[in-house]
């Protein structure tokens, strides 16, 4: 539209994700063959902002398979500029008060890329074992990926699984100043706003090491751990 009306305006585009991850199942599988359409639309952009340098590598590696002279045009214009957090909001609900036993925290989507059936096999052996609870944020709809899954582990265990369903701003993020771990199984991540958020309030957070979390941890090698392992629950 810009052209036909022979305006000369500098088009700015901001992304979270793209078809050109591999590791990025949902847009792919619901959202097929759009990879050239993802990528033209990338270039048509003057400057192209990017949630974390591991976003920006990805891209970098697939594109380059595929053009390297279309990587290196786009890859130019980019630039990692994170994504803010609504840290006074996350401040004004500040508890120091705990749940009364200690809460593991699932805070992330009901999609096939953050893998709840994983982590709810591995709660499956930590719940009969330890006087702990887990807290799912998020609604697990009986069709979504992990939700049948997620609703027998609240049946077999009713006193130690606490369902969210969609908790309200205030009392999310309530929950996570009163919860001991964080956890993520996923397969796929481009930033971890949901792992921000429960590092603001000092909650810990156990992450597999893939995607943008090593970066966003420092590498830190307490908070990662190798995806293959992620069944094991020794230690």
């Amino acid at each position: 539209m810009l052209l036909d009306l022979g305006l000369e305006v500098p088009l700015v585009g901001y992304t979270h994700g793209s078809h050109w991850d591999p590791t990025r199942h949902l847009p792919i599988s619901g959202l097929p063959r759009m990879e050239l359409l993802d990528l033209a639309n990338l270039q048509v952009l003057d400057r192209v902002f990017l949630v974390s340098d591991y976003l920006r590598a990805t891209l970098w590696r697939t594109i380059s398979a595929f053009n390297r002279p279309l990587a290196e045009s786009l890859d130019a214009k980019c630039a990692v500029v994170g994504l803010p957090l609504d840290v006074e909001r996350i401040d004004a609900c500040h508890t120091n008060e705990r749940w009364a036993r200690p809460t593991v925290v699932f805070n992330h989507a009901p999609i096939a890329s953050k893998n709840p059936e994983l982590f709810v096999r591995v709660m499956r052996q930590i719940l009969p074992r330890h006087d702990v609870q887990v807290l799912f944020t998020r609604r697990f709809p009986p069709t979504q990926p992990g939700g049948a899954a997620v609703a027998a582990l609240a049946a077999a265990f009713p006193e130690q699984v606490m369902l969210g369903n969609n908790l309200p701003l205030p009392n999310y993020y309530r929950a996570l100043w009163m919860a001991e771990l964080q956890v993520s199984t996923a397969t796929h991540e481009s930033l971890g706003i949901a792992t921000l958020e429960a590092m603001h309030t000092g909650t810990c957070c156990i992450l597999p090491r893939l995607g943008s979390y090593p970066e966003i941890t420092g590498e830190h090698p307490d908070a990662l751990y190798d995806p293959g392992k992620a069944s094991c629950t020794n230690g």
